[in-house]
C-alpha cells in the first residue's frame, strides 16, 4: 500500500464516522416509531447523519484540494490524474494536510458524538417518562 492508502485507512479507523452516523438516525428512527412523534419523517431522522458525513468528507477534500493546488509545484499536478490527493511524486503526503486534516475531521467526530450522546440522553428520559407512564395506566387492580 501506498502512503497515501495508508493514510486514508488510519483515517477510517480512528474516525468512526460511520457507525457514528447509524447511531444518530437510530434516535431519530426511534423516536418516530416508538415514541410516535409524526413529525418525525424520514428526512429529518437521515438529515442529521447526512449532514455530518457531508462535513466530515468536505472538509479533507477540501484540505487535500488546497493542497494539492498550492503546492508550488512539489507535488503532482491533480489536473493530471484528476486525483485530489496532496501526494509528492516520490509518495510521501504533504505533512501540512495530514496536520490539518486529522485534527479538523477529529473535530467533526467529537461535535457529532456530542451531539449524540446529548440526544440520546434526552431519548433516554422520554422513554423513561413513557414506560412510568404505561405502567400507571396498567397498574389496575382488576
Amino acid at each position: 500500500p501506498t502512503n497515501k492508502e495508508f493514510a486514508v485507512l488510519v483515517a477510517r479507523s480512528i474516525f468512526p464516522l460511520h457507525p457514528l452516523c447509524a447511531a444518530i438516525q437510530s434516535i431519530g428512527i426511534i423516536r418516530r416509531d416508538l415514541e410516535g412523534d409524526a413529525n418525525y419523517k424520514l428526512g429529518r431522522c437521515l438529515l442529521p447523519s447526512i449532514m455530518l458525513h457531508g462535513s466530515f468528507d468536505f472538509m479533507l477534500m477540501l484540505i487535500n484540494y488546497l493542497a494539492t493546488s498550492n503546492n508550488g509545484g512539489n507535488a503532482s499536478d491533480a489536473a493530471d490524474d484528476g486525483d485530489f490527493t496532496p501526494e509528492y511524486e516520490d509518495g510521501t503526503i504533504s505533512s501540512w494536510a495530514v496536520y490539518v486534516s486529522f485534527p479538523c475531521s477529529g473535530l467533526l467526530i467529537l461535535l457529532g458524538s456530542a451531539n449524540y450522546i446529548y440526544q440520546a440522553n434526552l431519548q433516554r428520559k422520554r422513554l423513561i417518562q413513557m414506560d412510568l407512564e404505561s405502567d400507571k395506566r396498567s397498574s389496575g387492580f382488576i
